[in-house]
């Protein structure tokens, strides 16, 4: 068993997410960064916004968790927009090619991150198909507590653009602090 600090955690998570961020970049064809990477509670998340677009991606595996996603309505406009996606400014729903395209973000990004995490510690795991919400702060709130009696380990990750006011959130919560190697892993 790998048993990883708080420091080692942040540090993984940081270049994991790093490499979420190149993948962000790349599919909206302009510069993102990784704005901060810190391990916090829920109750230590601000939410500014009031609507929030939340994709969802269950990890799976030797370390089990949950990803979060959070876009706020102006960010996931954006985000379509620079996917070369036809969406009004004011549109109150997606459409199947709009919410396809938030989806494609989060399966990319979480893949990207999920990846270095299972080179980096040499364990199997993924990201199992996402799952895309509207809801408002309230509502993310609750969710966000909720999953987080299941997996206690919190990371947060900021990411920004200079093209736009771009704050979107990335939240991985885990299960465990002790994971199993595949060396160690019998099959």
């Amino acid at each position: 068993m790998v048993h990883l600090t708080t420091y080692e955690r942040v540090t993984l998570m940081a270049d994991a997410l790093r490499h979420a961020a190149d993948a962000f970049a790349k599919l909206t064809h302009t510069g993102i960064a990784l704005r901060q990477s810190v391990s916090c509670e829920t109750q230590d998340i601000i939410l500014a916004e009031e609507e929030f677009y939340v994709l969802t991606t269950e990890v799976k595996g030797n370390l089990q968790g949950k990803s979060y996603l959070l876009l706020t309505v102006p960010e996931a406009v954006w985000v379509i927009r620079r996917m070369n996606i036809e969406i009004a400014s004011d549109a109150e729903w997606l459409s199947a090619m709009q919410q396809s395209a938030l989806l494609e973000l989060d399966n990319v990004l979480s893949a990207a991150a999920v990846t270095q995490i299972a080179n980096q510690l040499d364990v199997f795991c993924y990201g199992d198909v996402p799952l895309l919400q509207r809801m408002n702060a309230s509502q993310l709130r609750s969710l966000l507590a909720s999953a987080e009696q299941h997996y206690p380990l919190l990371l947060y990750a900021g990411y920004e653009s200079a093209d736009c006011k771009l704050a979107a959130a990335f939240i991985w919560m885990f299960a465990a602090t002790r994971i199993q190697p595949l060396a160690q892993t019998h099959l």
